[in-house]
């Protein structure tokens, strides 16, 4: 893969998280119900992962420990395909079924970028 792909494939990954990360600090009480009933914290974990993703984002666009960031962004995708969404998957919820398809998807997105940044 060539420089320009690389940085437009960065770009293109990263500015979404920075997006979604942006959108867990404007409407954390309300994304807060979305926080299973069984991990303690509630809307202090919307902030936290708020913060993972756009640290993460900085960290692939900038460069600086992209592997290390792609990783744990695939953890955290698929910990929110099967702790939030996979339960109303399950149940028949359409955009449950959306959203746990988007987040497998950035988990594997994630995981290709941590393949690209070994090198």
């Amino acid at each position: 893969m060539n420089i320009p792909e690389r940085l437009l494939g960065r770009v293109l990954f990263s500015l979404p998280l920075v997006v979604f990360g942006s959108f867990h600090f404007m409407a954390g009480a309300q994304m807060a119900g979305a926080v299973p009933a069984w991990v303690p914290g509630g809307v202090i974990w919307v902030y936290i992962t708020g913060f993972a993703m756009i640290a993460a984002a900085v960290a692939m666009l900038t460069g600086k420990m992209a592997k290390l960031a792609a990783q744990l962004t695939a953890l955290l995708m698929l910990t929110y395909a099967l702790a939030v969404q996979l339960p109303g998957a399950m149940a028949g919820d359409h955009m449950a079924t959306a959203s746990f398809l988007k987040d497998i998807m950035l988990c594997g997105g994630a995981l290709l970028m941590a393949h690209i940044n070994e090198s």
